[in-house]
Order: C-alpha cells, then structure tokens, then sequence
C-alpha cells in the first residue's frame, strides 16, 4: 500500500492537439465529413468514459491549415470543456504554416510542468496528404521544439493519404499500428489516452 499522502500528489496531464486539413482535397469523397464526425465521436467517448483518477487531466486544442495554419481554439480546453464546430475546407494544403504555428506557440508556451508529475502531448495529423510547400524543414524545426513536451505522433490517413508523409510523419517506434489509422479507428485515439493514464498514474 502506498504511503503517499493523494493531497500531496501532483496531476499528470495528457494534450490532444488535433492538426486538421482543410485544404481543397478534402472535399470530395466525404472526407472532411468523416474527419469532423471522427473527432466529435472521440469528445463523446472520453466525456461518456472519463479517466478513473481524478488526479490525470485531459485537454484538448485544434488548428486547421489551408493557404495557411490558423489556431481554433486559442489554448488547451479540459476535454469535458471542448466542443466541436465542423470545418469547412478549401485552398491550398499548406501543412509546412501549420508545423510552424505550432513551433512558435511552443516556444512560448508557459506550461509550468512543476505542476505536474507527468506530461504527454498526443499530435494528431489528419489529413488526405499531398501539401503544397515544403513542409520537412517546419517539420523538423518542431521535432526539435516538441522534444520537451514527450510527444506522441499519431495520423489519420483520410482515404489516400501518401505514405511518404505516413513514414515522415508518424515513424516507426512505439504503437505504430495505434498510431496510423483511418478515420474508423476512433478505439486508437481512445486507447492511446487510456494508456497515458496508465502511464501517467504508475509511480
């Protein structure tokens, strides 16, 4: 039995940060329905099922890109807090502007980890592929900016999505076959915060 004193223990916190495209592409073939009704599902599942402890946080923060990358939501959201207001695409898929917003915002985030015991960063790009700029040097920048805030690279492919984005994007690593999934695979993303909490709440 632990000795630990629960008032005297510190939360952990996991952040959904949603990547959304929205560029010309998405649509036909009903993707961006299926990325919007994707996401709305996934709020539900972890409002119907919240995390066993009240000591693990779950927030929640989406930007969209098209011509260029723009925050939907200007900080992280407690998931119970976070609602859903379907996107309309078009333009270009700028997905290089969106790797680059999220850099800068990083940069400056002021998260104060001492507040918490464990941190986790769950990065989800959804997306049909195919941008139109040269996203690897964003992309790397942001790797690098991310590398603090225990990141998890997780992508929705919508339908055609390159592979040549999957590999760059996603990897290989821990729970690749949680981490690349379709927009039927919402039991991913559920997991994939379950097994945060797990991690989170071990001590």
């Amino acid at each position: 039995m632990s000795d630990h004193n629960k008032g005297d223990e510190k939360p952990s916190r996991t952040d959904i940060l949603w990547v959304c495209d929205c560029s010309n592409s998405m649509k036909g073939k009903g993707k961006s329905g299926s990325m919007n009704t994707m996401i709305r599902e996934i709020i539900q599942e972890l409002n119907e099922n919240p995390p066993d402890s009240s000591l693990f946080e779950v927030n929640m923060r989406a930007l969209k890109f098209f011509d260029t990358a723009e925050w939907i939501n200007l900080s992280f959201i407690p998931v119970k807090n976070f609602s859903w207001i379907d996107l309309v695409p078009g333009g270009n898929s700028k997905l290089g502007d969106a790797f680059k917003l999220i850099n800068e915002e990083f940069k400056q985030q002021n998260l104060n980890k001492d507040n918490y015991d464990k941190y986790q960063l769950l990065l989800i790009l959804i997306t049909d592929g195919y941008p139109t700029d040269d996203w690897i040097p964003e992309f790397e920048d942001m790797k690098d900016v991310l590398n603090s805030y225990n990141p998890v690279y997780c992508l929705i492919r919508i339908q055609d999505t390159s592979d040549d984005i999957v590999s760059a994007f996603a990897g290989e690593g821990n729970n690749k076959d949680l981490r690349i999934m379709t927009c039927d695979d919402i039991e991913n993303i559920i997991q994939l915060v379950r097994l945060a909490e797990k991690n989170n709440m071990s001590n």
